[in-house]
């Protein structure tokens, strides 16, 4: 049954399952008058959906017979207000945890979780596949290299090679289009 811009199939009790359609004006005009833009309705679970489609519906229904557990409309759209501040404040506090998380994970100064050995080999790794040695003594070992960053020459001992992310974080590879096995991959 098609109403209030949705393909309604109703189950048992109070559920419903819903396919979505282009809204109705009513409903639109229904969402605005409760602060709620179209957007935002998009983004709410289908069980939110559904609760403020049956208040929608509740709401146009000619007759309120009391004792019915109708509610009216102004209680409606308090609460409707309510639960769109509610909403609102998780979702601010959700992206202020994100933004946190994301900034812990970033730090440059976190500890980094490889041994010296590995640190080490990682180093030689990058020097060697990006042909950075600038001096190699007759055994090998690397005695002045070129920074991929400033371009100048310095002492082995002085360069610090590091990845777009911390070694520690790995699943970071991933803002990057890499897979996080790649943090071993010079």
């Amino acid at each position: 049954k098609y109403t209030d811009g949705f393909l309604l199939i109703l189950t048992s009790g109070c559920d419903a399952k819903f396919s979505t359609m282009p809204l109705s004006p009513e409903f639109v005009q229904y969402l605005a008058d409760a602060s709620i833009s179209e957007e935002l309705y998009q983004s709410l679970t289908p069980v939110e959906r559904s609760s403020i489609l049956r208040d929608f519906r509740a709401s146009m229904s000619p007759a309120v017979q009391p004792g019915t557990g109708a509610t009216s409309l102004e209680a409606i759209m308090q609460a409707v207000e309510m639960n769109t501040a509610q909403f609102q404040n998780l979702r601010e506090e959700l992206k202020t945890q994100e933004i946190r998380r994301m900034r812990n994970a970033l730090n440059c100064w976190r500890t980094n979780n490889r041994t010296m050995v590995e640190s080490a080999e990682f180093k030689r790794s990058v020097i060697n596949y990006y042909e950075r040695a600038v001096n190699v003594d007759s055994t090998g070992k690397i005695i002045t290299a070129r920074c991929m960053v400033s371009n100048e020459v310095f002492c082995y001992n002085e360069l610090t090679p590091a990845h777009l992310v911390k070694h520690s974080t790995p699943h970071l590879m991933r803002c990057y289009g890499l897979l996080p096995s790649d943090i071993d991959n010079p």
